[in-house]
């Protein structure tokens, strides 16, 4: 029962603070970003001078699926995928990521320079029988999202 009456308080609590920054004009519910900022939307913010997300820093060089085709039960196999370092920086793979147990990644810990090619190995260990499509996420340092690269195939 305490514990009801200590929300309700804080419930009310909550709705008088907003009441009164909106008496105030400190809280615009319906006003956009800019407005309520007082920006003017058109001179630059730092978050439109900001690098562009959608700009890759890598070229894969392969195809992001590698297809096994059959595959002989309880048999490693590795898929193998080339990228090309496409900045002007020095970049290196922070993390190779796998969704489960049967996919080990294995990759060069050595910072990629400019224009050259890295190299990011994937051995399928075909323990179950049956098809399979697993999900590899790539993290690479000089971008904020990941790479997805993906293995499949058909265990016999």
């Amino acid at each position: 029962m305490k514990l009801l009456w200590f929300s309700i308080f804080l419930v009310g609590l909550s709705v008088l603070q907003l009441s009164q920054f909106q008496e105030r004009g400190q809280v615009d519910i319906c006003a956009s970003a800019e407005q309520s900022q007082g920006l003017d939307p058109s001179k630059p913010t730092f978050t439109n001078l900001a690098p562009s997300d959608s700009a890759p820093v890598i070229e894969w060089l392969t195809d992001t699926e590698y297809e096994f085709g059959d595959l002989p039960q309880k048999q490693d196999t590795t898929a193998t995928f080339k990228f090309k370092n496409i900045t002007d920086e020095p970049m290196t793979i922070d993390a190779v990521r796998v969704t489960c147990g049967c996919t080990a990644p294995d990759w060069s810990l050595v910072p990629i320079e400019p224009d050259s090619i890295g190299v990011i190995n994937i051995v399928y260990d075909a323990k179950k029988s049956g098809y399979f499509r697993k999900k590899i996420r790539v993290f690479v340092s000089a971008q904020r999202w990941s790479e997805k690269i993906y293995v499949s195939g058909f265990v016999e």
